[in-house]
């Protein structure tokens, strides 16, 4: 049996948009929800949020992607989830 991975992104502030005002909370409540209730290590969980050390820019989104590929075998699972303007 494989392992639950998860790149979770919430971007509340945009230069072009209007700032939102959830989507950080809500990807810092999808994280806690699947440690707390679905078994997922906090160390296989990626969060990328306005708030986090690693932001949610383009590159560092593809560089989280490319790491999730290079380690995840046919047995473990990945949820991507984004919250923001789309």
């Amino acid at each position: 049996m494989g392992r639950h991975h998860a790149l979770i992104i919430g971007i509340n502030g945009y230069r072009e948009w209007d700032k939102l005002k959830s989507p950080v909370k809500d990807a810092e409540r999808l994280a806690g929800v699947l440690v707390e209730k679905y078994n997922f290590s906090r160390t296989d969980i990626t969060l990328l949020t306005d708030n986090s050390k690693d932001k949610p820019t383009l590159i560092n989104i593809i560089a989280a992607l490319d790491g999730f590929a290079a380690r995840l075998t046919e047995n473990d699972n990945l949820l991507v989830f984004f919250s923001g303007h789309s």
